[in-house]
């Protein structure tokens, strides 16, 4: 699979986010993005097809993301646990050019978050020991809002992330520079998650914001 990063372009939200009428099988077009394993030569059987759609809005951005797969869990029951050891989640990647930081959102199936806030550096000082994850998480439940919904072999996430919450209390406007990714955990195999993403990886680690989508606002 191709590794260069391609350009998602989105379309405008045209009234408030609406975290209730959540996406289905049925709202599948070419708007959605579809997860992939760009690290891989090819896609693993165990990897269960995922689709991803992004719109916006001045004041911030909507994401859905829906995965098949039946009996999603995770263990997770409050916020800023760690999501991604705990079973199924779905995560969202978004930084804006020019800025200092970039924000992490994990969305389990039982509609748990872990919300991040990084600067460019520290996930690679977390990693070697040198920082705390805690030092990262961000506390404020209405920092972002999302909604979930379970089917019998899919479910789907709504995540609406403020454009302040990544680092842009001015607002979205087409022109701006964004990155951004949607990744997936899937442990639907047993306790080795599957990973996917609608990035171009060339390796399964997301904190890697040079590979993720570039973003152009319609």
């Amino acid at each position: 699979m191709s590794t260069t990063a391609e350009i998602w372009r989105v379309r405008p939200l045209g009234r408030p986010p609406n975290l209730v009428a959540l996406a289905s099988l049925r709202d599948l077009d070419p708007h959605w993005r579809p997860l992939q394993q760009s690290w891989h030569s090819e896609v693993s059987s165990r990897c269960n097809p995922g689709w991803a759609r992004l719109r916006w809005r001045p004041d911030g951005l909507l994401y859905d993301a829906l995965f098949l797969g039946s009996h999603p869990r995770n263990r997770a029951r409050e916020l800023n646990e760690r999501t991604w050891e705990l079973g199924d989640v779905a995560e969202i990647f978004i930084h804006a050019a020019g800025t200092a930081l970039y924000a992490e959102l994990h969305v389990t199936p039982r509609n748990q978050r872990l919300q991040l806030r990084w600067p460019l550096d520290a996930h690679a000082a977390v990693a070697a020991g040198e920082a705390e994850l805690a030092s990262f998480m961000v506390p404020e439940r209405d920092w972002a809002a999302t909604a979930v919904h379970i089917s019998t072999n899919h479910w789907t996430v709504r995540a609406w992330l403020p454009a302040v919450s990544f680092g842009l209390p001015g607002g979205l406007s087409p022109g701006l520079s964004l990155r951004t990714a949607v990744c997936r955990y899937d442990y639907s195999h047993g306790p080795t998650p599957e990973l996917s993403s609608t990035a171009p990886f060339t390796q399964p680690a997301f904190h890697r914001p040079a590979e993720w989508q570039v973003v152009e606002l319609h």
